[in-house]
C-alpha cells in the first residue's frame, strides 16, 4: 500500500480535517443508533442526519461525480493498545455477553488505507464501489475520548446506545492512554458512508425478501467477492454475512433476464485480510495450498498484477462471446474458472482462520451456502473439508452465469467513459477535501476534542475586556489592594484580650468561604442562590471571589443577551458527564486531565446541571 493513502467521501468544503467535519455532523445528527455489535473487535454505530446539514458528499445516481449529501455515517470504534488483549468484563447487548478484544494501532490503519485504496479504485470507471467510502479516520486519549463519548451520548435517543458507550467509557476510565504512556487503550473511530436503504445480510436471508432477491443478494455478494480477489488480489477473511451490505436495486431486474441483478452488495469491516498477490512473494496462506492451487494461482489467475483487466482477461471475454455464440464449451469454461476462484477464497478464509485463532471454519460462507455452491464437511474439527458442489446440471451452472452475468454488469465495460474517472479523482486530491492515512505519521490523526471547543473555552467572561475591572489574573481578581501593615500581637496579649469575653465567629458566605477573599467552592452552592446556570460552570473553573461573584451575577442578571449569549457558548459542555457513573479509583487522575472539558457527575447534581 502507498505510504499516504488519500480517498473516500467528498468533503462539501475544505476544512482543516475531516474530523473537523465529524464533530459538527454528531452535534447536529438527528439519531445514533446502534448496528452492529457481535465483532470481535468492533463497536458499530449508525449516525443518521438530514441532508441540509450534512458535510459529506457521495456517488451521484448516475455514478458520474461525487456531489451528492451523505444523510448516513456509521461508526466503527476499537480499543487500540501496544498488543491485542482481552477486554474484561464482556460487552452485555441484547440478552447477551459479547466478547471483546482489542486491536493495534497498525492494524487499524491498514484497514483503514485497504478500504480508502479499494473504494476509489474501484469506482473509476465504473462507478461501482466494493465498499464504503472512508469519511475520517482517527484515534484518541483517553482524556479525549471521553469528551467525543459524552457528545454522543448527547444525541442517543434509546438505552441500547448508551449502554454500549457507557461500556467503552468504563473500559477506557478502567485502561488509561495518555501521550508518553503505552499501556492503556486509546479509542480509534472510523467513519465511512452507510446508505439508509442497506441492511445486513443476514437479515436478507430471514427478513421480509422474496426468494428471488434473497438468491440475488449472495449473488452480488459473491460477485463483489470475485472481483474483490482478482481487482486487488485481496480476500475478505472476515466476510460473514453481518459484514455484507446489500439493499434493493430498484432500477434493477432479474438476473436472469441478462439485465442487472434486484439487489446490490458492499462489504465493510476489513480488519481481518489477506492479499494473496503479495503472499505468494512470502508464502504464509499460499504454504498450505496444494500444488495444484499453487500453480492455478501463479500461472492463470496471477499471471500478472492483480486489475480490472485480470477479471476482463479471465471471465469478461468468454461471457461476451457466450452471450453473441451461447456456445457450452464456453459456458464450462467459464464455470470451471469460477469453481477455481471460489475454492481459493474460501481455502483462503479457512487457513487464515487456522493460522490467526487455531480454528476450523469460514467466516465468508454464508452466500455460498446459501447458494448450495460448496459443501463443507466436518467444520469446526481438524479433519474439515471443503467440496465444491458438483456443476453437471445445467441449474448449477446457471448459478454460475448469473453470478458472471452480474459482474459484467457491475463493471459494465460498455458504458466506461459515462462513468466517474480516475482524472476526475485526482483532481478531488488535489483539493484536501479527502480522508488522508498515513501510515508513517500515525500522529497525524490523533484527535483533540478539546481543540474544537478550545475557543469557546478561552472565551469565558473572566478574560474579556468588559469584565476586566472585576476579573484579573490575580487571587483577589480586580485591581490590587494596597497592603495593610497590622501590628504584630503575640499570643500572650491575645489571650489575655480574650479572657472573658464572648469570643466572635466567622460569618461564612454562601459559596462556602468567609468574608475574606477565599477560593470560591462551587459544591457550597445551591441552585438557587444564582440565576444563571453558566455561572456555576465559570467558578468551577476559576478562582473567583466573593465580591467578583456578586459583580457578575448583577452582570448576567441585567444584561439577557449576555444570558443567551453564554448559555449558548456553554450548552455543549456543561452537565455531559451526566450518564456516567463511575467509581474507579483512577476517575481523579482522569478528571485532572479533561476538568475544562467534561464536568464531574457530583458536581453538576449541585451545581443544578443538567
Amino acid at each position: 500500500m502507498p505510504r499516504i493513502q488519500n480517498g473516500g467521501l467528498l468533503l462539501t468544503t475544505k476544512m482543516p480535517s475531516t474530523f473537523h467535519a465529524i464533530y459538527e455532523m454528531i452535534k447536529n445528527a438527528r439519531e445514533i443508533k446502534p448496528f452492529y455489535m457481535d465483532s470481535l473487535k468492533g463497536f458499530v454505530f449508525i449516525l443518521n442526519i438530514d441532508a441540509d446539514k450534512s458535510l459529506f458528499y457521495t456517488l451521484n445516481p448516475d455514478r458520474s461525480k461525487i456531489d451528492v449529501k451523505v444523510e448516513s455515517i456509521i461508526f466503527k470504534f476499537a480499543f487500540v493498545s501496544d498488543v491485542p488483549r482481552q477486554v474484561e468484563p464482556d460487552l452485555p447487548y441484547d440478552g447477551f455477553h459479547i466478547h471483546k478484544e482489542s486491536d493495534v494501532m497498525n492494524s487499524v490503519i491498514n484497514e483503514v488505507a485497504i478500504q480508502q485504496h479499494i473504494y476509489l479504485e474501484s469506482i473509476k470507471n465504473t462507478g461501482s464501489p466494493i465498499v464504503p467510502g472512508v469519511a475520517d479516520f482517527s484515534y484518541f486519549e483517553t482524556d479525549q475520548s471521553f469528551a467525543l463519548l459524552d457528545l454522543l451520548v448527547d444525541h442517543c435517543k434509546n438505552a441500547e446506545s448508551k449502554q454500549v458507550f457507557t461500556y467503552i467509557k468504563t473500559r477506557l476510565a478502567e485502561n488509561p492512554a495518555f501521550p508518553k504512556e503505552t499501556d492503556g487503550f486509546k479509542l480509534s473511530l472510523i467513519s465511512m458512508e452507510n446508505a439508509i436503504s442497506y441492511v445486513q445480510l443476514q437479515n436478507v436471508l430471514v427478513g421480509k425478501y422474496i426468494l428471488e432477491e434473497r438468491k440475488h443478494a449472495c449473488m452480488a455478494t459473491i460477485a463483489q467477492m470475485t472481483r474483490l480477489f482478482l481487482q486487488f488480489g485481496v480476500v475478505h477473511c472476515d466476510a460473514h454475512d453481518g459484514n455484507i451490505l446489500v439493499k434493493q436495486n430498484l432500477s434493477g431486474r432479474q438476473a436472469g433476464n441478462n439485465t442487472l441483478s434486484s439487489m446490490d452488495a458492499k462489504i465493510i469491516d476489513f480488519g481481518s485480510f489477506i492479499n494473496l498477490y503479495d503472499d505468494m512473494k512470502r508464502p504464509l496462506i499460499t504454504a498450505k495450498f496444494s500444488v495444484d492451487m499453487q500453480n492455478e494461482l501463479k500461472k492463470t489467475i496471477f499471471s500478472q498484477a492483480p486489475s480490472d483487466m485480470i477479471i476482463e482477461k479471465l471471465l469478461l471475454q468468454d461471457y461476451k462471446l457466450f452471450i453473441s455464440t451461447t456456445d457450452e464449451t464456453i459456458k464450462n469454461r467459464l464455470v470451471e474458472t469460477l469453481k477455481t476462484i471460489f475454492l481459493i477464497i474460501v481455502t483462503t478464509d479457512l487457513a487464515y482462520q487456522k493460522n490467526k485463532f487455531g480454528k476450523n471454519f469460514i467466516q465468508g460462507a454464508a452466500a455460498f451456502k446459501y447458494l448450495k455452491l460448496l459443501n463443507i464437511e466436518h467444520e469446526y474439527t481438524e479433519n474439515v473439508k471443503i467440496n465444491m458442489e458438483s456443476t453437471e446440471s445445467d441449474y448449477v451452472k446457471d448459478k454460475y452465469m448469473d453470478i458472471v452475468r452480474i459482474l459484467y454488469e457491475i463493471i459494465a465495460p460498455e458504458n466506461r467513459g459515462q462513468h466517474i474517472s480516475g482524472n476526475t479523482i485526482d483532481a478531488y486530491k488535489k483539493e484536501d477535501r479527502f480522508a488522508t492515512i498515513d501510515a508513517h505519521s500515525k500522529d497525524n490523526n490523533r484527535r483533540s476534542i478539546s481543540d474544537l471547543i478550545s475557543d469557546i473555552v478561552r472565551e469565558k467572561p473572566v478574560k474579556t475586556n468588559r469584565f476586566k475591572k472585576w476579573f484579573g489574573r490575580n487571587k483577589t481578581a480586580g485591581k490590587r489592594r494596597k497592603s495593610v501593615k497590622r501590628k504584630r500581637k503575640t499570643r500572650r496579649k491575645s489571650i489575655r484580650k480574650s479572657i472573658g469575653k464572648k469570643r466572635k465567629t466567622r460569618n461564612r458566605n454562601k459559596c462556602g468561604g468567609t468574608k475574606k477573599n477565599v477560593r470560591f467552592d462551587p459544591e457550597s452552592v445551591k441552585p438557587e442562590d444564582m440565576s444563571s446556570r453558566i455561572f456555576h460552570e465559570l467558578a468551577h473553573d476559576t478562582s473567583l471571589v466573593r465580591n467578583d461573584v456578586k459583580k457578575y451575577t448583577d452582570a448576567v442578571r441585567n444584561d439577557k443577551n449576555m444570558t443567551k449569549k453564554y448559555e449558548d457558548m456553554y450548552s455543549d459542555i456543561i452537565g455531559s458527564s451526566k450518564w456516567l457513573k463511575s467509581e474507579n479509583p483512577k476517575w481523579d487522575r482522569i478528571y485532572d486531565r479533561i476538568a475544562r472539558v467534561s464536568t464531574n457527575t457530583s458536581q453538576n447534581s449541585k451545581l443544578g446541571g443538567k
